[in-house]
């Protein structure tokens, strides 16, 4: 693994926590719909980012930086010849940027348990209080206890947070590690409970590879990572176009009483029909689910395929390098790497059906994911972690 830093050579910047102290803050402005301009959700976290790599260039990785920078080239030309997906732009751009600060940066341990404390209250408040992912209309409307949850921001919340609970309880012991444990419970539960198959899922696959990689030994290599992505595009055009007529339909397979194909196979088949001819600037964001002929921002349930449909070819293709080397820089030792490769597998696995990287509030939730995981390991070392454990 190519690394030009490692943890003793990460700095602790005030600029750093603030920034990540700001992406927190803005979360919780967006989930209680607070009256800010959603363009500052955006654009602004994208020109914090920016200003921090200028200001502190010289203490990050170089090819890292050039990686980054082609990708933002790709991305930019793109946006600027549709006029199109210009915020969504901005939140995967932001998205690697925090990866790559955060391979030369980190947090002080009291910011790291500080950072823990306010994800968990806040977790227990979405849990509670806000089974619409959204704490303003349940206090206004009133809406009723735990009714009509949608998955797509409190279940992933819960899985972000039963992914941090299950790490720090491998890291700590005792009292420490058995309440852990009870919070990884009440997260899972609360998955079940918001009915969101793919947090479910990706939780699930998280465990196996946290058992399966402490047997495992290897060098640090993510091209796995990389297959996977890249398998996310496939997998969608084999099940769209190749085996729907075979394995789609209704009433076939039923999870939290939902039928297992739900019609994602539709706007899949849609968004490659549309990217025939313009694979390499792509159509811009203008795939609009159930009709071919309305311009406006939709969800394609895939994260990679989203990129590729948008922005084209040669920006999904950086964008996967991108993650993959970011995510490798993070970590420099065994005893951290298998917690992180486990960690990605289950998040690339979820953009399988999701987009999370462009909806802000799912994307801090993967930021702060990474940035505790990695703060936990940085201040004070993971003891109960065979040194020879690695990855594949």
């Amino acid at each position: 693994m190519d690394l030009s830093v490692n943890n003793s050579a990460k700095r602790t910047n005030r600029s750093y926590t603030v920034l990540i102290w700001l992406l927190f803050v803005m979360l919780i402005c967006d989930l209680v719909e607070a009256p800010i301009p959603y363009e500052i959700y955006s654009f602004g976290t994208t020109v914090c980012c920016f200003l921090f790599i200028i200001f502190n260039n010289k203490y990050l990785n170089k090819k890292n930086i050039v990686y980054f920078g082609v990708f933002c080239i790709c991305i930019f030309l793109s946006a600027f010849i549709h006029m199109s997906g210009i915020e969504d732009m901005c939140k995967i751009i932001s998205f690697l940027s925090i990866l790559l600060i955060s391979s030369s940066f980190k947090i002080g341990a009291k910011t790291v348990k500080r950072l823990y404390y306010a994800t968990l209250i806040l977790g227990l408040a979405l849990l509670l209080f806000a089974p619409l992912g959204d704490l303003n209309t349940t206090i206004i409307k009133g809406v009723p206890f735990l009714n009509e949850v949608n998955p797509n921001t409190s279940a992933f919340y819960m899985y972000s947070v039963a992914i941090i609970s299950i790490v720090f309880a491998i890291k700590y012991k005792r009292k420490n590690r058995l309440l852990n444990i009870i919070i990884f419970s009440i997260a899972t539960f609360g998955i079940v409970l918001f009915q969101s198959r793919t947090c479910l899922m990706s939780l699930l696959i998280s465990l196996f590879f946290l058992i399966l990689f402490k047997f495992i030994k290897g060098d640090h290599k993510t091209r796995f990572l990389a297959i996977l992505a890249v398998l996310g595009i496939l997998f969608a055009y084999f099940y769209a176009v190749i085996l729907f007529d075979i394995v789609g339909g209704t009433g076939q397979v039923e999870i939290f009483g939902k039928d297992l194909f739900t019609g994602r196979q539709k706007i899949w088949q849609s968004a490659f029909l549309r990217l025939d001819g313009h694979y390499l600037f792509g159509i811009g964001n203008t795939l609009a689910e159930g009709s071919e002929n309305v311009a406006y921002t939709s969800n394609i349930h895939n994260q990679f395929l989203s990129i590729m449909t948008i922005y084209g070819l040669p920006t999904v293709i950086m964008f996967i390098l991108c993650l993959t080397k970011f995510i490798n820089s993070l970590v420099d030792d065994k005893k951290q790497y298998y917690i992180i490769l486990s960690v990605s597998i289950s998040f690339i696995l979820g953009c399988y059906f999701e987009i999370y990287l462009q909806m802000f509030r799912s994307m801090v939730c993967v930021i702060n994911v990474f940035i505790l995981i990695i703060g936990v390991f940085e201040t004070g070392g993971m003891r109960d972690v065979k040194c020879n454990s690695a990855g594949v």
